[in-house]
């Protein structure tokens, strides 16, 4: 779901916005509700109940249909019996023998009307009904409901959060609805295809069990194979990029990188991806420093202290180039003469360039990059990746006349029922590592 709302952000803020618009100008127009307090005060004989025990039982008693009844007819104003009720809210004052009685009206005067009649005719009912000489208690009016001076707060802020919380529903329904009646690509066990261009791997949903690992070396291990099967030489440099954001480009990449490391070539991984960095996050590089500086310091002309690339310290065969501190106009410094010195200096020291890029539906990065390359790779969610915005991302590449070697399909389920099936042992249907 947060994925689906970060694709659509702009779907989303717009739809909310609009929401809180129309909820915030619907409170303004909403008629003012004023709100008046009464307080009675139970007494009780030496016999009779304790008074708060008293205090409850009148606040029971002042629902009673015939009281209700007298009120409305002593009021200036025709309302029904639910409506009064509705206006009225009888409240004992804890550990006291007092009674609140508020009413609301839609104007000062009214609330205060309605409060001080309802007090009035209650108190003089209960009086009636126990006698001048009742010992069971009494009820008398402590102090009248004074003019309110501002309109009751409470409900209009109420219907403002209810509000806010129903634009936010919308907001995301709005996002889930959109991104439901794009079509996905849905890639199938069967395909060898996805938009015209050859599968080259599937990687299956990587988790951190010992199963796991194995499985995603073995798909990463067959897509170095495909790769260098693809050309008559094997491709140098070779750029990672998707569709859009949330394939697992960044991933890819990183898992790649480590493979042909543990191939014993020696890989320089780059974070191209000048814009919004993710590669460091990838769980395979979470013990490489960073301390240093990026590509970007390097490309503006500010290399800083520092070596540009670091080594992965449990792998010497992997070295990675940060993406550095963010610098305006990412596009400007990948169509530079230093970026091209750069991979020219690293073609000479290392066997394999592996760049991860942005989403190509993020500026020209991504195309400018895989222009570049010897060759490029396309990663697809098996299930979530767009069909147009793959469309789109091939046109783009093919517009730069980019080497595009093929698509690698992500978080695949059919590869991860395949792997599973070598990792079984048969005599017992158990993993084994």
């Amino acid at each position: 779901m947060p994925s689906i709302v970060w694709r659509r952000r702009r779907l989303f803020l717009g739809v909310l916005v609009v929401s809180l618009a129309l909820v915030a100008t619907a409170t303004t127009l909403l008629p003012r509700t004023y709100r008046a307090t009464a307080t009675l005060v139970a007494t009780g004989s030496e016999e009779s109940a304790p008074s708060e025990q008293l205090v409850r039982t009148y606040s029971a008693l002042a629902r009673n249909p015939n009281i209700v009844d007298a009120v409305r007819r002593e009021l200036p104003i025709t309302l029904t019996r639910g409506d009064l009720l509705d206006r009225m809210t009888f409240a004992p004052v804890a550990r006291t023998q007092l009674l609140e009685l508020s009413g609301k009206g839609s104007s000062a005067k009214q609330a205060r009307t309605i409060t001080n009649t309802y007090a009035a005719v209650f108190a003089s009912r209960v009086r009636d009904q126990l006698g001048d000489e009742a010992t069971e208690g009494s009820l008398e009016l402590a102090e009248p409901a004074a003019l309110p001076t501002a309109p009751a707060r409470g409900g209009r802020l109420l219907y403002l959060a209810l509000g806010a919380a129903l634009g936010l529903l919308l907001a995301v329904g709005a996002a889930v609805l959109v991104e439901m009646q794009r079509p996905r690509l849905h890639v199938r066990r069967d395909d060898r295809h996805v938009c015209d261009l050859p599968i080259l791997a599937r990687i299956p949903k990587l988790g951190r069990s010992a199963d796991h690992s194995t499985m995603a070396e073995d798909a990463f291990t067959w897509l170095q194979t495909s790769i260098d099967h693809r050309t008559a030489e094997a491709p140098r440099i070779l750029a990672v990029t998707s569709p859009a954001e949330g394939d697992g480009k960044s991933t890819v990449a990183a898992h790649l990188a480590l493979a042909l490391a543990r191939a014993d070539e020696r890989v320089i991984l780059i974070e191209g991806d000048l814009r919004r960095p993710r590669l460091h996050l990838a769980s395979t590089l979470k013990d490489v420093e960073r301390t240093g500086p990026g590509l970007s310091e390097h490309l503006s002309g500010r290399p800083g202290d520092g070596l540009l690339s670091v080594a992965h310290p449990m792998h010497s065969r992997l070295h990675v180039i940060w993406a550095g501190a963010p610098a305006p106009g990412p596009a400007a410094l990948l169509t530079s003469p230093s970026f091209d010195a750069l991979l020219q200096t690293l073609r000479r020291t290392h066997d394999r360039i592996i760049i991860d890029t942005p989403p190509l539906t993020v500026g020209a990065d991504a195309s400018i990059i895989a222009a570049k390359a010897d060759g490029a790779l396309l990663v697809v969610d098996a299930s979530s990746t767009q069909r147009v915005d793959t469309e789109a991302g091939i046109e783009k590449l093919a517009a730069v006349r980019a080497t595009v070697l093929g698509v690698v399909v992500n978080r695949s389920a059919a590869a991860g029922a395949v792997s599973r099936y070598y990792h079984r042992d048969p005599a017992r249907g158990a993993s084994v590592s």
